[in-house]
């Protein structure tokens, strides 16, 4: 129906349920996330772009704040 869904996705690894039991720092634990393979909705979005699935607008309509 014209529609591509667009995700935000955090595996869950052993080593990110270390970080969340031991209650490790915020920034230690999104630097944890993105070395196990968190990418960001924006990111994702941009990987559509490029890919051609969506145009510059519609990601910024999904990934802006407000």
């Amino acid at each position: 129906y014209g529609r591509t869904a667009v995700f935000e996705m955090l595996p869950a690894t052993r080593e990110l349920k270390e970080a969340i039991a031991t209650k490790m720092k915020p920034e230690a634990m999104v630097a944890l996330a993105r070395q196990q393979g968190l990418r960001t909705l924006r990111e994702a979005a941009m990987r559509k772009l490029a890919m051609g699935e969506t145009t510059f607008e519609e990601v910024v309509r999904v990934t802006t704040h407000g």
